[in-house]
């Protein structure tokens, strides 16, 4: 069926995937290069010296490709807005990873702070009376979770310093405030369903009143997002290597180098 009766999950779409690839062929073969190197030097982690700071290292360096591989099946068929909510939380991903290889302790910070999440949301749930939450609430109850329990864990957990990591604090740590205060935070516009965002999706007609409805594939303005999904990739790789002996070698230091060049022919630097 045609995209105007199924949208993105018409076969049609695959039109527009040629027509991007060949519009955006030198980001698509940059891509596939950082991304087949990636791939096979992820598998340099197996049999290596286990630590928990290298175990939470390795998982986020596999969520790391998984999300930039999924942002380019996003942007190669046209969802442009999609594939940037998706590498907004590569972002993430990148700047957590990084900050774990930076410290050993950094691991342990970010479980605790993420404990601390968990069980505020479940206090704030057994808090609340709406009868939505009724069956939730009773289901927490009959495995044994009480709101007696929960703020007790809350006092343990601020008695011990646990405090909720921000993210931004994170990335300034870890020496990422550039990604953090360009993609990370440009991207939370179409993560955040923003107004500037929405606006892309009408516009009026030659009268200026109706607006016409545009939600079909976007083949333009893709060079950002298809610039971010092999940096990350690379940066990522940069910083579990320094924890993880990988080897990357020469093949890695020329990917660097074309990314570089694809990024700003006047040879600005790449932070890794």
């Amino acid at each position: 069926m045609s995209i105007d009766e199924q949208g993105f999950l018409s076969n049609d779409i695959m039109q527009y995937r040629d027509q991007i690839r060949q519009r955006y062929a030198r980001y698509f073969g940059f891509i596939q290069r950082v991304n087949t190197f990636c791939q096979q030097v992820k598998f340099r982690i197996e049999g290596t010296s286990t630590n928990d700071q290298n175990l939470m290292a390795s998982r986020l360096i596999i969520k790391l490709l998984a999300d930039t591989q999924g942002a380019v099946l996003l942007v190669e068929r046209g969802l442009a807005s999609q594939a940037r909510t998706l590498l907004r939380a590569a972002c993430e991903t990148c700047i957590i990873l990084r900050r774990v290889c930076q410290d050993q302790e950094f691991h342990r910070l970010f479980s605790a702070s993420e404990e601390l999440t968990q069980v505020r949301w479940l206090k704030n749930i057994l808090n609340d009376t709406s009868p939505p939450l009724n069956e939730i609430r009773e289901g927490f109850r009959q495995r044994g979770i009480t709101l007696r329990e929960i703020k007790r864990r809350e006092e343990e957990l601020k008695d011990s310093g646990v405090k909720k990591l921000e993210i931004s604090a994170v990335a300034k740590e870890a020496g990422l405030l550039d990604l953090y205060y360009s993609a990370y935070t440009l991207y939370c516009k179409d993560t955040h369903a923003s107004p500037h965002v929405l606006d892309s999706y009408s516009s009026p007609d030659h009268t200026g009143d109706f607006e016409d409805i545009s939600w079909g594939p976007v083949t333009d303005n893709l060079e950002g997002a298809l610039l971010l999904i092999p940096r990350l990739m690379i940066l990522g790789f940069s910083a579990i290597n320094e924890i993880v002996a990988l080897n990357l070698g020469a093949d890695f230091n020329s990917l660097v180098t074309e990314l570089r060049a694809l990024e700003n022919p006047q040879g600005t630097q790449l932070r890794g």
